[in-house]
C-alpha cells in the first residue's frame, strides 16, 4: 500500500520527488511482520492492541492535521471500533469508543481556544485523485475485518458444534458402557441368587423328604419283623410298595434339584402329580384338599425339569397363602386345571382360596427379591423364575389375580418348544 501511494505521489509531483517515501516501506513491513511473529507465538493481546494503536494515532494525526470531520479520520476511527470489538471484548469496543469520542471532543476544544489550527483547505477543494484509493482502501480493509470476523465465528461455532457432537457421543458411549455394565452385573447377581435360591431349596426339601421317606422305612421295618415272625401273606408285597415309594420319591427330589436342562416330550399332568407327592406332608399339615383337572393324554414339548419347578414354586406360594389365615378359617379346596387352548399350546391354572394380596402388590409381584412374606418364609425370587421359566422355557406368559382375603388366580400360558427349534 505504500508502494502505491509513492507511486502516486511520483506522478502528481514528479519532479518534486525525492523518493523518501520508499524508506517507509521496510518499517511499515517490519511492524507488521512484528506482530504476526507475536500472533504465531501465541500472545495475541499485544499484537492486537499495538494494531489497535496504529490505525488510532493514524486517526488521531488526520483530524488533528485536517479536522474532526474529515472523512478518512472518521473511517479510520470506526475500523478502530470494529477492531476493539473483534480483537478485543465488548468492554474493549466500549473504551474505544469513549476515547475516541473524547478524543474528537478535546480536539474540538482546542481549536475553539486556538491552540490549535487544522488545514481546513480540502473543505473548499473538490476530492482528487489520490483520495479514491485512500477511501477505497479503508473501505477494504473495514470488508476484510469483517469477513475475517465473520469466520472465525462460523469456526468457533463448527468447533463447538464438534465439540458437542464428541461430547454427545462419548456421553452415549458412557451410557451404553454403564448399561451393560449394570445388566451384567445385575445377570452376576441374579445367577448368584438363583444359586443360593437353590440351596435353600434343597434345604427346605430335604426336610420333606426325611419326613417322607421315614414312614416307608418305619413300614418296610415292620415288615421284616413280621417276616422273621413267620407271618409271610402280603409282607412281602407291602415291603416291595413302600420301597418302590421311596424310590419315586428320591427320583421326584433329584428332578428338582437338578439343574440340566432335556426337551422332551413329557405329561404335564404327571409332573404336576409328581410335585403333589413332594408336597403332600406340607398340605396335609395344612389342612389343604386339592383338586385337579387335567388330562391324561395332554404332551407339552419342553423341559420336565423346568416345568417341575414352575409347579413346584407356584403351589409353595399357594400352600404359603393359605398358612396365613386363621385356624378357625374354612379353607376352600386348593384348585389346579390344565387345559389345551389350542393345538401345541396349554393353559395351567392354579387358584387358591389364601389370603390374597392388593392390586398394588400384584403389579409388583414379579419384580426379584419382592416378597409379601416375612423374610423366613420367602426370598422373592420365586415367582421371578416362574417368570423366566414360562417366557424363555416354554415361550408363554404367566399373569396374577388376586384380592385380599379371598384369594389368588395363577394362569400360565405353555407353548410346545418344538415350534421354536
Amino acid at each position: 500500500v505504500a508502494l502505491v501511494f509513492d507511486l502516486l505521489e511520483r506522478l502528481r509531483h514528479p519532479f518534486d520527488y525525492d523518493g523518501s517515501q520508499l524508506f517507509i516501506v521496510p518499517g511499515i513491513l517490519l511492524f507488521f511482520g512484528s506482530l504476526l511473529l507475536l500472533s504465531r507465538r501465541q500472545q495475541v493481546v499485544i499484537p492486537s492492541f499495538m494494531l489497535v494503536l496504529l490505525y488510532y494515532s493514524a486517526a488521531t494525526f488526520c483530524v488533528y492535521r485536517w479536522g474532526i470531520t474529515v472523512p478518512i479520520g472518521l473511517l479510520i476511527y470506526t475500523l478502530v471500533i470494529s477492531l476493539s470489538g473483534i480483537l478485543g471484548t465488548a468492554s474493549t469496543a466500549i473504551t474505544a469508543t469513549l476515547v475516541i469520542i473524547a478524543t474528537l471532543s478535546a480536539l474540538y476544544q482546542l481549536r475553539v481556544i486556538g491552540l490549535i489550527h487544522p488545514n481546513l483547505i480540502w473543505q473548499t477543494k473538490q476530492a482528487e485523485f489520490v483520495d479514491l484509493p485512500v477511501i477505497c482502501f479503508i473501505f477494504l480493509i473495514l470488508f476484510f475485518v469483517s469477513w475475517l470476523s465473520r469466520r472465525e465465528i462460523e469456526y468457533s461455532l463448527a468447533r463447538a458444534l464438534a465439540s458437542e457432537e464428541a461430547l454427545q457421543t462419548e456421553r452415549d458411549t458412557l451410557e451404553v458402557t454403564v448399561q451393560t455394565r449394570t445388566a451384567e452385573l445385575r445377570r452376576s447377581q441374579k445367577a448368584e441368587t438363583l444359586q443360593l435360591y437353590e440351596l435353600v431349596e434343597v434345604g427346605r426339601l430335604s426336610s420333606t423328604l426325611l419326613h417322607d421317606v421315614l414312614n416307608p422305612l418305619t413300614t418296610i421295618s415292620l415288615t421284616l419283623e413280621r417276616l422273621r415272625e413267620g407271618q409271610v401273606s402280603d409282607l412281602l408285597e407291602r415291603a416291595i410298595r413302600n420301597t418302590r415309594k421311596i424310590e419315586q420319591i428320591v427320583t421326584m427330589a433329584r428332578k428338582h434339584i437338578r439343574s440340566d436342562r432335556h426337551i422332551v416330550r413329557f405329561s404335564p399332568s404327571n409332573e404336576i402329580k409328581d410335585v403333589l407327592e413332594i408336597f403332600s406332608d406340607r398340605l396335609q399339615h395344612s389342612n389343604i384338599v386339592y383338586v385337579i383337572t387335567a388330562n391324561q393324554s395332554d404332551i407339552l414339548v419342553g423341559d420336565p425339569i423346568r416345568f417341575h419347578r414352575l409347579i413346584s414354586n407356584l403351589l409353595a406360594n399357594a400352600i404359603d397363602a393359605y398358612d396365613v389365615l386363621p385356624a378357625e378359617t374354612e379353607r376352600k379346596p386348593l384348585q389346579i386345571s390344565l387345559s389345551q387352548l389350542r393345538p401345541k399350546q396349554l393353559e395351567l391354572s392354579i387358584t387358591d382360596h389364601g389370603c390374597g394380596i392388593s392390586s398394588a402388590l400384584a403389579e409388583r409381584i414379579f419384580t426379584p427379591f419382592f416378597t409379601t412374606k416375612n423374610n423366613s418364609v420367602g426370598s422373592g425370587i420365586g415367582l421371578s423364575i416362574c417368570q423366566e421359566i414360562a417366557k424363555y422355557d416354554f415361550f408363554g406368559s404367566i399373569s396374577i389375580t388376586s384380592k385380599p382375603d379371598l384369594g389368588t388366580v395363577v394362569s400360565v400360558l405353555l407353548k410346545d418348544q418344538d415350534e421354536y427349534y
